[in-house]
């Protein structure tokens, strides 16, 4: 598993730095979604009250004009709505691409401020509001002392929430739509995936949907880490009939480890090989335990350098994500275009996967 993913569920250490908490939300036990206010952001009213992927309302009293995103799912969705954060951790993380940053890079670099899990830097870019993943927990709920606190969904690596899968996705963006008074971007984004997605799956051969998958990090001491079946990808493959995740019981939930010999029973159709500690040496033809050898797709080398956007953390990444995964799977004759390096894609203007004539 990615250790940035893990260190998202990891304990932080807070640092508190006084007089530095900013009046732009309370909390409120209205439910309607958006309460009347003299400040308009396109057809969103403020003070504006939201229920997010943790449960708790969020009322914010004025348009968030600095928004810290704590978890890279913010970057990524806000590049979906044409807005760039105003800081963040990822910004000097060459992975992310204009794929994540099309419109610029973020004003305040968090990581050269003293690092992402430090509340004093939050306060010293001077953030209005922090997005981040769910689940809530008491120390980054700490940060709540520096500016409002959103929680969105991030399912496969918090499965507490009310909403899962897809959906889940969705909600975000439309979180997010609302938050930037986005609304009508927010709209096309979550179309534009569903008329992607249409496309892409009206290119799939007869038996796709009887395809296993079984996306896994590289690893180098023979262990294999299997992502959640409620991880959006694996839902997305399901859902357009365009493959399956294979999955088993003996997945450990905290570590996503399961042993060589149950991933060999599994023996999946296809693997996709996902980046770990060092992406730039991603190749998974260096890879030699006993098990991996024994795999029919290793054999048969139904095997491919994947992304690891598969297992987070948007609509707008996971698209090409599951393009990659098809042009691969089926083939250029497919008419499936192949993406390229992910981190650089650019959607068409139809959002079509499918190369041009």
């Amino acid at each position: 598993m990615s250790r940035r993913a893990l260190r998202r569920m990891a304990t932080v250490a807070v640092v508190i730095l006084a007089g530095t908490m900013l009046a732009a939300c309370s909390s409120s036990d209205d439910s309607s979604g958006k309460s009347g206010g003299s400040d308009t952001s396109g057809s969103v009213s403020f003070p504006l009250t939201i229920t997010d992927a943790s449960g708790q309302k969020l009322t914010l009293d004025k348009k968030p004009t600095k928004i810290g995103c704590y978890w890279t799912g913010c970057d990524e969705i806000l590049a979906s709505l044409g807005v760039v954060p105003y800081a963040s951790p990822n910004v000097a993380d060459t992975t992310r691409g204009s794929l994540v940053y099309p419109d610029g890079e973020p004003t305040k670099d968090i990581s050269k401020l003293g690092g992402e899990d430090n509340a004093e830097s939050w306060a010293k870019a001077g953030v209005d509001l922090i997005v981040t993943r769910g689940p809530a927990s008491p120390e980054v709920k700490a940060f709540e002392q520096v500016a409002p606190v959103l929680y969105l969904y991030a399912p496969g690596l918090d499965d507490s929430a009310n909403l899962s899968g897809l959906d889940a996705y969705k909600k975000n963006v439309e979180i997010m739509g609302q938050v930037t008074g986005k609304v009508s971007e927010a709209t096309a984004a979550v179309k534009g995936f569903d008329t992607f997605m249409t496309k892409l799956a009206s290119a799939a051969p007869a038996d796709a949907a009887t395809t296993t998958v079984a996306p896994i990090f590289q690893t180098d001491d023979g262990s294999y880490q299997l992502i959640a079946p409620t991880s959006p990808f694996c839902v997305a493959l399901e859902e357009y009939k365009i493959g399956k995740c294979v999955q088993s019981s003996a997945r450990n939930a905290s570590t996503w480890v399961i042993n060589g010999e149950a991933f060999l029973a599994l023996d999946p159709n296809w693997i996709p090989y996902m980046g770990g500690e060092d992406n730039s040496q991603l190749d998974w033809k260096r890879r030699s335990d006993a098990i991996w050898n024994k795999l029919t797709a290793v054999k048969e080398k139904h095997v491919y350098n994947s992304t690891s956007r598969i297992f987070c953390c948007s609509l707008r990444t996971l698209a090409p994500a599951i393009q990659e995964y098809a042009y691969h799977v089926w083939g250029p004759t497919s008419g499936v275009a192949d993406p390229g390096k992910i981190n650089d894609y650019a959607y068409t203007d139809d959002y079509s996967p499918l190369a041009s004539n």
